[in-house]
C-alpha cells in the first residue's frame, strides 16, 4: 500500500490482507473527471464521469455507508482470446455494522457505474469481464453490482442535492446557539405517531412567520440525518418523517 493511501488499509482487510493501491484517473478528453468530498474517508474520492460523481454522492449521505474507496480494487481477468489482465471497478463500499445487523443478506459491495446505453452497445465485451468480477468479489464474501443512470439519478439525488442547500454554516454565524432548540424540535418529533414537516412545523408554533423561519433547519436536520425520511421518494412538507430509534444525534 503506497504512502497517503491510509484510507484503504479497510479495503485491505475486507480483502484479507491483500495489498491494494488506488489507480490514478487521468484528465479525459471524453468525459469530465474530478474529486467528490467526503466525510466518510480521509480524502475526497475520485470520479470519472458526471454519473460517477452522482453515485459517490448518494453514498456519501446514506446513512448505511460506513465508508467507500474509488478505483480502489484491482481485479484480474481472463479475456476470451485467453491473454490475462486486470479491471478496476468504480468504487467499493462497506456497510455499517448496524446495517449488516439488521440486514443480514447484505454485503459489502463492490459497484461498477456505467450509462445503460455504453452497457447495450458494449455487452458482449463487459460480460465476460462482469461474470468475473462476480466470481472474484464472491471469493471474498463481497456482492459486485452494475448501476445505471436510472437507479442514480432520481429522487434521492435530487432530494439531497436540495439539502445541501441547508448546511449548518450556511444558516447560522452560530450554531451553538441554535444546539438546544434543535434537539427541543427532535424531541416534539418523537413523541408524534406520525410526523411531517407540515405536523412538525404546525406542533412547533402558531405564528406563520415563525414556522417559515424554522423550516430550513427543519430541512437541516433531514440533510445531517438526525431526522429520518424516505429519500428515493419526492421530499415534500407531507413526507413521513421519524426519528431513528436509539438514535440521540
Amino acid at each position: 500500500m503506497s504512502l497517503g493511501d491510509e484510507d484503504l488499509l479497510w479495503v485491505s482487510k475486507l480483502l484479507d490482507g491483500a495489498d491494494v493501491k488506488r489507480r490514478r484517473v487521468p484528465p479525459s478528453s471524453v468525459s469530465l473527471t474530478g474529486k467528490v468530498a467526503s466525510t466518510k474517508n480521509t480524502r475526497s474520492q475520485h470520479a470519472e464521469s458526471l454519473l460517477e460523481a452522482d453515485f459517490l454522492r448518494l453514498l456519501e449521505s446514506d446513512h448505511r455507508v460506513e465508508r467507500f474507496a474509488s478505483q480502489a480494487v484491482c481485479i484480474p481477468w481472463v479475456l476470451p482470446s485467453g491473454r490475462r489482465s486486470h479491471y478496476t471497478p468504480d468504487v467499493i463500499v462497506k456497510y455499517t455494522d448496524a446495517e449488516l445487523a439488521k440486514n443480514p443478506w447484505r454485503r459489502h459491495t463492490v459497484f461498477e457505474v456505467k450509462p445503460a446505453g455504453v452497457i447495450q452497445a458494449q455487452w458482449k465485451e463487459l460480460k465476460p469481464k462482469w461474470i468475473a468480477a462476480r466470481r472474484w468479489c464472491r471469493s471474498f464474501g463481497l456482492a459486485f453490482r452494475v448501476v445505471t443512470e436510472a437507479r442514480i439519478r432520481g429522487p434521492e439525488l435530487a432530494n439531497i442535492t436540495f439539502l445541501k442547500r441547508f448546511r449548518l454554516e450556511d444558516l447560522t454565524d452560530d450554531p451553538q446557539s441554535m444546539a438546544a432548540t434543535l434537539e427541543h424540535m427532535r424531541s416534539l418529533l418523537a413523541g408524534m405517531r406520525q410526523g411531517t414537516p407540515r405536523r412538525l412545523l404546525e406542533r412547533w408554533a402558531k405564528d406563520p412567520d415563525e414556522r417559515s423561519r424554522m423550516l430550513p433547519w427543519v430541512w437541516h436536520l433531514i440533510g445531517t440525518g438526525q431526522i429520518r425520511t424516505n429519500l428515493n421518494e419526492p421530499l415534500t412538507m407531507a413526507s413521513s418523517i421519524w426519528i431513528e430509534h436509539g438514535r440521540t444525534r
